[in-house]
């Protein structure tokens, strides 16, 4: 006899979307909040490989950019990335060779579910004397079209302005790029960076870059000090108590070889503390830098052996692993007075909550599958769903709606 089993992997405020193979949930700003079609608050944690045109001039043991993807997302050797950051660097002036250079990583990492920031990777002044604002645009122009009915795309849209180190001037120099991508892509995450090496996202709570669906960037390394909570609080934690952050780069390392005066620093004072801080701030996603065995603070040392000890490489691996890893397991979640169970066997798919009157089944790309109205604790559904990923929303008759994703697997 054939039975699917089901497996679901609950949470009730929070979901952090899993990799279901290709396209995700279209995501957008409320709040504070980056939330998906669902309604449900989502917090992306990943990694972020080097510029992939300078992926062999590496000169330890250099791999190509798609064995970097392949692996960062490969759930048999334990990584479990949801978000990649493909950086754009010398190609960023003649965007048509970029775009040619990067899509087939960009197809290869959307095929891989994941959700993927395209990032104008430049490390510079900007305005007069700097990184111009015709050349923003002119990438921004190109690139933002191509990707604009892709749900899994975010936009970075400049990595690290350094100076003039003045918000005004930078609101007045990005703000014309960010109405440009919203001319032919209205629905992307916009990343937004800031002066001195994006260190200025405070500055953005009373005087927001205008438009939609718009992240506050954030970077940070040792150099800017122990991260006690007092500390990230004034550089991004009070920020995002009422703007939307992300940080798009954090990261170090003890070895000296792996590591600047910029990255130096330990799992045990560094790490640990600013995990635990953004593990109780689950508004700001993540990506930690860097997937490489060469550019710093590298995860992998010159052979491709993941650090440890006191550098951050297992330490990263593990916590994308927690955090982001499917529990296959099958089980309940209580809601108020509400009980909400879901199993399948033999074809029918169960729903049991107390006062359940309506239940939906979503796939994870928000399209709905099922829609069934109903009076009483349970309803029996009968079913011809394949394996895979789907998302149950069950209604209860005092207006809760309680929604979770399951596995079923064949």
């Amino acid at each position: 006899m054939k039975m699917k089993k089901l497996f679901i992997s609950l949470t009730i405020s929070l979901i952090t979307f899993i990799a279901n193979g290709q396209t995700k949930p279209w995501l957008h700003v409320d709040g504070n909040m980056v939330k998906n079609t669902f309604g449900n608050l989502v917090t992306l944690r990943g990694v972020s490989i080097i510029a992939p045109e300078y992926a062999t001039s590496n000169p330890y043991n250099p791999k190509t950019p798609a064995e970097y993807i392949s692996w960062l997302a490969d759930s048999t050797r334990g990584w479990y990335s949801r978000i990649l950051r493909i950086p754009v660097c010398g190609l960023n002036t003649t965007p048509a060779i970029a775009y040619n250079f990067i899509d087939p990583l960009v197809q290869q990492a959307i095929s891989l579910g994941l959700y993927v920031i395209i990032d104008f990777h430049n490390v510079t002044n900007y305005g007069s004397g700097g990184t111009s604002q015709a050349t923003v645009l002119n990438f921004w122009k190109y690139f933002a079209p191509k990707y604009a009915d892709s749900s899994n795309i975010l936009f970075e849209v400049y990595n690290e302005p350094v100076n003039p180190a003045d918000w005004t001037q930078w609101k007045d120099f990005i703000q014309p790029v960010v109405n440009a991508i919203r001319t032919v892509a209205p629905k992307n995450i916009i990343l937004m960076g800031s002066p001195q090496w994006s260190t200025y996202t405070n500055y953005a709570i009373s005087n927001p870059i205008s438009g939609d669906n718009i992240v506050y960037v954030f970077h940070i390394y040792p150099n800017q000090g122990a991260p006690t909570s007092t500390l990230l609080d004034s550089k991004f934690g009070n920020a995002a108590n009422s703007i939307p952050v992300m940080i798009t780069e954090f990261g170090w390392n003890q070895n000296a070889g792996y590591s600047d005066g910029i990255t130096y620093g330990t799992t045990s004072n560094w790490g640990i503390p600013f995990r635990k801080y953004l593990d109780a701030h689950p508004t700001i996603s993540w990506v930690n830098w860097v997937f490489d065995n060469y550019w710093m603070p590298s995860i992998f040392d010159q052979n491709w052996n993941l650090m440890g000890t006191e550098n951050q490489g297992e330490f990263i691996k593990s916590w994308l692993a927690e955090k982001n890893k499917l529990v296959t397991r099958v089980a309940t979640v209580r809601s108020n007075a509400s009980l909400l169970s879901v199993y399948a066997i033999e074809g029918k798919i169960s729903v049991s909550m107390v006062g359940l009157i309506r239940v939906e089944i979503y796939s994870t790309t928000g399209k709905l599958l099922v829609s069934v109205n109903t009076k009483g604790n349970k309803i029996e559904l009968n079913s011809s769903l394949d394996k895979g990923i789907y998302i149950v929303r069950a209604y209860d008759e005092d207006g809760l709606a309680i929604t979770e994703r399951m596995l079923i697997k064949n």
